[in-house]
């Protein structure tokens, strides 16, 4: 798996492989982006660099050009242009230019997780054990068993107590010059400052919408459409889709976009029964009102802005202009309003069928008050 099959902007690859290139590595590396932006294998191509046996590319002496010894410069210069096509980056990772072969021993090894050099480490529960971090320390400080490096990944670096954090913090402060950290985060404001100072860091951010699109057709077999319209309600983040493809999400949509047409035209006996059906899944509360929100966001793109191009389900085109043609603009930020207030509600531990009752009631454009029951809103 050489650089180019990596989905993450050039602008990192190049970054990257011009450390690898240099040979002046630091000691501690911190990946961090939003959830689903490919941190993990981003962590083990670079570890797949570093170590490749056929060192493809690589200079003998440091490259000159290479500045990014200082912590914190190479996260300025990936922030700012990350998601530059293949064409608009000069000196792009290839065979003559430090990429890593990917299929030499030390690379199949890497990438089947199952190099003796490599080490790939995770919180027991919700946080890293103190003594994880002991047991790395002093395999750190041992020499590596076939490669030049051994290389640690600490996935979700940000999920540490005070004392665990300290004991990193211990570690990077007397580096063995043998070993590479790689810290790996959604969060990157669960690292304590100190080790962010001794740290170089890469942000990544999400790839460019249309490189989701297409890899969410080829990977799901799905149209260009359908594919659009995951990538826009995950928000660009290939983690989200990947989770809402797989999940009920989808398929809740559908059916709240069938229901909602009997809803917004129809009796409050038919409001109740859709709100009682909902309530069953109480568990799944929570995405319902998730996708009913993305189909009233819709709404207000069709009475507000008047403009399909803005839809986030753009794959029900269709279906969605006919459930809100005729709405008034002021009604839709009604039920707009009334369903952010309702996830809310769910916090709250309210009566899940009335949560439902009262946001459809907005959505058909009545008064809040005519989905009350005698008692009110209640406790479930």
């Amino acid at each position: 798996m050489p650089w180019s099959d990596v989905q993450v902007g050039d602008l990192v690859k190049e970054a990257l492989c011009c450390l690898v290139r240099s040979g002046r590595l630091a000691g501690t590396f911190l990946f961090y982006g939003p959830p689903g932006s490919a941190l993990e294998e981003l962590a083990f191509a670079f570890a797949s660099a570093i170590l490749c046996e056929r060192k493809v590319g690589q200079a003998s002496a440091p490259v000159a050009n290479c500045q990014a010894e200082t912590p914190g410069l190479l996260d300025k210069l990936v922030g700012q242009t990350s998601g530059r096509s293949q064409a608009e980056t000069p000196g792009l990772p290839g065979h003559a230019n430090g990429d890593f072969c990917g299929v030499c021993r030390t690379c199949r090894h890497i990438r089947e997780r199952i190099h003796p050099d490599v080490f790939a480490l995770e919180p027991e529960g919700a946080f890293y054990k103190i003594d994880t971090l002991r047991t790395m320390q002093g395999m750190a400080a041992l020499l590596p068993l076939e490669a030049e490096r051994k290389i640690f990944i600490l996935r979700q670096a940000d999920r540490m107590r005070q004392e665990a954090a300290n004991s990193l913090l211990k570690v990077l402060e007397e580096p063995s010059p043998h070993s590479i950290f790689i810290l790996l985060t959604d969060n990157v404001t669960g690292i304590l400052p100190t080790i962010l100072s001794r740290s170089q860091r890469v942000r990544l951010s999400p790839p460019p919408l249309d490189r989701l699109i297409e890899n969410l057709m080829a990977s799901k077999g799905i149209s260009k459409e359908a594919a659009e319209s995951l990538a826009r309600l995950a928000g660009g983040q290939p983690g989200r889709a990947e989770e809402m493809s797989e999940g009920t999400w989808m398929e809740r949509r559908d059916q709240l976009i069938a229901l909602l047409e009997k809803v917004r035209h129809g009796s409050r006996l038919e409001i109740m029964h859709g709100s009682q059906v909902l309530s069953r899944d109480r568990a799944g509360a929570r995405e319902t009102l998730e996708a009913l929100l993305s189909l009233i966001r819709d709404g207000l793109a069709l009475t507000l802005l008047d403009n399909p191009a803005f839809l986030l389900n753009i794959d029900r085109r269709k279906e969605i202009s006919s459930l809100w043609h005729g709405a008034e603009s002021d009604q839709v930020i009604r039920a707009f309003e009334t369903t952010v207030d309702a996830l809310a509600d769910l916090d709250r531990n309210l009566n899940v069928q009335n949560v439902l009752e009262t946001v459809f009631m907005a959505c058909a454009g009545r008064s809040s008050a005519e989905s009350m029951s005698p008692k009110g809103p209640q406790r479930a």
